[in-house]
């Protein structure tokens, strides 16, 4: 994987004599608002005791950054910043239903944020007979391999009381206090409820849980709004909030001052079997593009897992690019000329080139145009002339810069977008015009600083809260973070270090409206993909700002009519204030 400013697609799974897990997408680049569909695929060989078979969106930040700890710099610790900006969960299989995890929420969770309006949606099925009592328990998630997640509280729900009941309420939903032990005194989740065929705008939700019912159930709409007054059962960290709904064992009476058994000891077993369950999820109409540099990123995956009940769960993972769309947003145009690094001048004087000890090297570069697409291809003409009594070789690469501003002032590094196919090689004393092609992969477009551009949205990540500070009492101008494209010839004498290079600065800008549109696929239709549809397989290859009035205040905040306190807000955030 070439670490560049994209995120590469790539598909891991699992796969040996008793099972193959396997997370297939339809595309391997999408937009901010674009539904990302696409099919996960089970095989197993032997039975498999499980709770629940799920599949979740991840598309999160994670930066390090230099932290100064005193006033002259003799101390310097990594900070490590992280944020979600997209998190959804969606069970397939199962009959324990869990919903996606609120990262930091301490005693209080709210479900459904604007980046995750699905977040607390789950479809239950009930059986029309028998026992229909459901167990809702409000949970703790503790991370890591030998720790268990803590009981925040629990209520027993009878679906026809919770369907009733939201349909009486004039705010919507309805309360249910939570007990742990058979004591109260733990909080409440407000819920609401109704059954599928009442239920509107919950298509997409009764399509992807269509594996969850059986002959003879009734698929309720069950929707988590919040749960508020949670007991903290972290001595340090807040509570890592997540609910798992599950049917009570048949045999057991739903009792209030009687704990509720645990969804562990209920067994479930998924028989042998080959599956390919389509799902979809829907990306939040405003999100960061996909990044990658040294020290941060900002990734999109799809992770499927069968949550099984002993031993390692199995999981796999298919990772996406998410691009900025086209519009007004393009680099700003190229200033100045193309640069060279000769060290001499041949005797024509028309070629720049070195003298070696062998001879001189002579190297000139042409390219049509200075503005490319991601995927287009750069034709390059390249005339050499080796006066050498060696072979030369000579390479071409299109090369990111990026230049950021730290701490401990400008920074600077390169990373490699594509190449050109193996060094070409020139005979001794000969002339010879080249051809290449240089064919860009997915990438952002070129960044040198413009306000208007996307990675406005992703500059944090390069930077410490208060680099901005320090890089002005460097002198330091332009913005805390940029990157710049450039095509680099260079010829060398028998694999040496080069001898002669040529730098031509390119902007690569988005792609133009038509086609985004074929990217995006918008002549296609439906709200599932076809497990026997060709799909494009490649090869196998902080907290989440949880507070959800904050979030609706910023949101509220980016209208363009309140742009001057916004720019407060963020100077103000820049300097750590």
């Amino acid at each position: 994987m070439s670490p560049n400013a994209i995120f590469p697609s790539s598909s891991s799974g699992v796969r040996s004599s008793k099972i193959t897990l396997r997370v297939d997408l339809q595309r391997e680049i999408f937009f901010p608002g674009d539904t990302v569909r696409g099919v996960v695929t089970v095989q197993l060989a032997e039975s498999l005791e499980c709770s629940s078979f799920y599949v979740e969106l991840l598309g999160r930040s994670s930066s390090r950054n230099l932290n100064q700890t005193n006033h002259n710099f003799s101390r310097l610790d990594i900070a490590k910043r992280q944020r979600t900006y997209a998190y959804e969960r969606k069970t397939l299989w199962g009959r324990v239903i869990k919903t996606s995890t609120i990262l930091g929420a301490g005693d209080t969770a709210f479900f459904g944020p604007p980046w995750a309006p699905r977040e607390g949606v789950v479809v239950f099925p009930v059986p029309d007979g028998g026992q229909r009592h459901i167990a809702l328990r409000v949970t703790d998630e503790d991370f890591g391999p030998d720790s268990a997640d803590d009981n925040l509280g629990e209520a027993l729900i009878d679906p026809e009381e919770l369907v009733r009941s939201t349909a009486e309420s004039p705010v919507g939903f309805c309360t249910h206090l939570l007990r742990r032990g058979g004591k109260a005194g733990f909080g409440a989740a407000l819920l609401r409820g109704s059954w599928a065929d009442s239920a509107e705008g919950f298509e997409r939700e009764l399509a992807t849980y269509q594996h969850l019912c059986r002959a003879g159930e009734r698929p309720l709409v069950l929707t988590i709004v919040e749960c508020h007054d949670l007991k903290s059962s972290d001595l340090f960290s807040a509570n890592d909030v997540y609910c798992q709904l599950h049917a009570l064992p048949s045999g057991v009476k739903p009792r209030l001052d009687r704990p509720v058994p645990s969804p562990s000891r209920i067994p479930h077993i998924l028989e042998p079997c080959s599956l390919s369950i389509p799902f979809e999820f829907v990306l939040p109409e405003r999100l960061p593009p996909s990044i990658e540099v040294s020290r941060a990123f900002v990734r999109y995956s799809v992770y499927g897992c069968l949550d099984a009940l002993r031993g390692r769960s199995p999981s796999a993972a298919a990772h996406f690019t998410v691009l900025p769309a086209g519009g007004p947003r393009v680099p700003k145009p190229i200033v100045g000329r193309a640069e060279s690094e000769p060290r001499g001048q041949c005797c024509c004087g028309m070629l720049p080139s070195c003298r070696t000890p062998d001879g001189f090297l002579g190297l000139k570069v042409c390219i049509a145009g200075s503005e490319y697409t991601p995927g287009e291809a750069i034709e390059v003409d390249v005339a050499v002339a080796n006066g050498c009594s060696r072979s030369a070789a000579v390479r071409a690469a299109v090369v990111r810069k990026f230049s950021i501003a730290g701490v401990l002032g400008m920074s600077s590094y390169s990373e490699e977008l594509c190449s050109a196919d193996g060094p070409q090689v020139v005979l001794p004393r000969e002339k010879q015009r080249l051809s290449l092609a240089l064919r860009l992969p997915p990438c952002a477009p070129t960044f040198r600083g413009d306000e208007a551009c996307w990675a406005e949205d992703v500059a944090w990540l390069l930077q410490h809260p208060r680099g901005e500070r320090f890089a002005a009492a460097e002198g330091l101008k332009g913005h805390p973070v940029c990157w710049e494209d450039s095509l680099e010839v260079s010829a060398c004498i028998d694999g040496s270090s080069p001898e002669v290079s040529h730098i031509i600065p390119v902007n690569v800008v988005p792609p133009p409206p038509e086609d985004l549109a074929a990217i995006r696929g918008e002549e296609h239709s439906g709200n599932a993909v076809d497990p026997q549809a060709t799909l494009l397989v490649p090869d196998p290859g902080g907290s989440r700002d949880p507070c959800h009035p904050e979030h609706l205040f910023r949101e509220f905040l980016s209208d363009q009519r309140w742009a001057p306190l916004c720019a407060v807000l963020a100077l103000g955030d820049r300097l750590g204030g």
